[in-house]
């Protein structure tokens, strides 16, 4: 979802008792939040500058415990609500999806005599549940110089400090851990009192892990546990069909990795367990008596009920993550008034898989978001780059030993020298693909946060926001209300959508297939004397990864797959003879 998007969202929505997660990774930006909930709720606000001791941690903590502290007032203003229609009580137990719960409350709505209905109306609100604070950390972004290039005290990296402030907060929810592994982050996670389990097998906050596979999830998970820490979630994301970065699958479809972690899951339980028990008793630690529990759910282009419920039923997974619809929320997520209007008018050919970030990962950007053009425009006049005032990403050196962005003006005028010198001395001109490489990257860490500044009415003149949608936005036509999407997601209502969207397994099928024909295309103009060693047969691997998943979704009984599913197995049919030719 990006940085800015949703910045506040759990303020919104978890009195509501639906989970969100802060990005952690602009404490800047999370300083101007503060203040501004500071003068709408009419609150002390003291500013924590960036020289201050500590700065980034403080500010994540601080924030956070704003952030709780008013969840907990709305919280507790919706529990004393009245049983009315539209009232804030009303308005949670109507969200609610099927289960025990929403029966309860609709047997309560039914009740005739006072006393019954009285005690009914006093349980339901004895059960009422916030929603998680959760908090999501880039691993790898980890940045543990000063800008001088000089070291930053030890505990005071990005990561590491925006793990202490969620950690030292009051903030109630989990810590979710994307991009891999950080052994330096991993190693000041270990024995903080908020991720130690106790006797029962529980602890304060709990450890949400993103995974592209089950490989993935049993090394991280391994890792953890060897340190004494619990991953109580694998989160597991679809490599290509989520919003933001993007990782290359090597063809590897969601269902069949979804369905290795429904036959592995005990087995991997049972040994994370045991790893962990051992690690905390060499410690000297209190071992749990019983094994904490273990979540897996998955997340990547889910875009109607029945497609989540697929996943639930067939894979067994606990949870299913909607993001990009959130975006069409006003009343929940921070986006500008010109950003919706890209996104309600965006198509295919509108979402594009670009190289705008500047860790060298593709990115899902709009093509022509403000950041897109402004990045343009910068080139055009002469100008490229960004003046980079966060250097979040600022994670390679300059010759003076500097850190620097790929986005940064600096690093971009010094990499164009370097590239016309050595063409000038290789006597050719500059290729566009070597000045769409330096050129390409945006200043995402700030400009994911536009919008947020944007619609809290901030002073600043320099914003260009981007925006990171999942490809399944261009199939949704309008903004809608929190309401709406929530029951188009548990399926008691329905969003206008396109008809022709296909199901999420096909479109994800469809990016990894044209990933593949990509390679291809890549390794055909290199010709073979210079692909890089390993590469057909990695492609080779990439095509019979792709068509095992298309002949496991055989077996699924949704109608709608089996069409697309007998084109797509013809075209990687064709990938594959135009390989064997090469």
């Amino acid at each position: 979802m990006g940085i800015g998007f949703t910045i506040d969202t759990p303020l919104r929505v978890a009195p509501l008792g639906i989970d969100s997660a802060v990005s952690l990774v602009n404490d800047r930006l999370i300083e101007h939040m503060r203040a501004v909930h500071a003068a709408e709720h009419g609150s002390p606000y003291r500013p924590i500058a960036s020289e201050d001791h500590d700065a980034r941690a403080r500010r994540i903590r601080t924030y956070l415990d704003v952030l709780q502290d008013l969840i907990d007032r709305r919280v507790a203003a919706v529990r004393n609500s009245a049983f009315v229609p539209e009232s804030p009580i009303t308005r949670y137990f109507e969200l609610l999806p099927p289960g025990e719960l929403r029966t309860a409350y609709e047997e309560m709505l039914i009740e005739r005599a006072p006393a019954e209905r009285a005690r009914m109306q006093a349980s339901l609100r004895s059960r009422l549940r916030a929603g998680n604070l959760d908090a999501n950390i880039m691993t790898k972004l980890d940045n543990a110089l000063k800008p001088d290039g000089t070291p930053r005290p030890d505990g005071e990296s990005d990561a590491i400090a925006a793990f202490r402030g969620y950690a030292d907060s009051r903030a109630r929810g989990r810590l979710i851990l994307s991009a891999g592994l950080n052994p330096r982050l991993i190693a000041a996670m270990a024995g903080h009192p908020a991720f130690t389990v106790d006797l029962e097998g529980n602890c304060p906050k709990s450890l949400v892990v993103k995974v592209s596979d089950y490989r993935s999830a049993a090394i991280q998970g391994k890792y953890l546990a060897k340190r004494g820490l619990w991953p109580a979630e694998f989160r597991v994301e679809s490599g290509l069909n989520c919003g933001g970065h993007a990782f290359g699958a090597q063809g590897r479809l969601l269902g069949p990795v979804l369905a290795e972690f429904r036959r592995k899951r005990e087995a991997l339980h049972a040994s994370l367990f045991d790893q962990l028990r051992t690690a905390l008793r060499e410690r000297g630690a209190v071992v749990p008596r019983r094994a904490p529990s273990l979540r897996v759910s998955a997340q990547g282009g889910v875009g109607r009920a029945s497609e989540a419920r697929l996943l639930r039923e067939q894979y067994g997974v606990d949870a299913v993550g909607w993001g990009t619809p959130f975006l069409l929320v006003p009343e929940v997520t921070r986006v500008d008034e010109r950003t919706l209007r890209d996104l309600e008018r965006a198509r295919e050919a509108d979402v594009v898989l670009s190289r705008s970030s500047p860790l060298g990962v593709r990115f899902w950007t709009l093509r022509d978001s403000t950041s897109e053009r402004a990045k343009r425009a910068r080139v055009a006049d002469g100008r490229p780059g960004s003046r980079c005032p966060n250097a979040h990403l600022a994670i390679e050196r300059d010759d003076r030993g500097r850190p620097t962005c790929r986005a940064s003006r600096r690093f971009q005028r010094n990499a164009l020298t370097a590239l016309r010198a050595r063409a000038r001395a290789q006597a050719r001109e500059v290729r566009a693909d070597e000045l769409e490489t330096i050129l390409s990257p945006a200043c995402i860490c700030d400009d994911l946060c536009a919008s947020a500044y944007l619609v809290t009415a901030s002073d600043r003149s320099d914003l260009t926001p981007a925006v990171c949608p999942g490809p399944n936005i261009a199939y949704y036509n309008q903004r809608c209300s929190l309401d709406q999407l929530v029951d188009h997601i548990y399926g008691r209502g329905r969003l206008e959508m396109r008809g022709d969207r296909p199901h999420m397994l096909v479109q994800e099928a469809e990016l990894n297939l044209r990933d593949l024909c990509e390679q291809f295309g890549v390794l055909r103009d290199l010709g073979d004397s210079v692909a890089p060693r390993g590469a057909h047969p990695q492609l080779r691997r990439g095509i019979e990864n792709l068509r095992e998943g298309l002949l496991s979704y055989r077996s699924l009984n949704d109608s709608r797959l089996q069409p697309e599913l007998s084109r797509l197995l013809e075209e990687l049919q064709y990938l594959q003879v135009q390989l064997d030719q090469m």
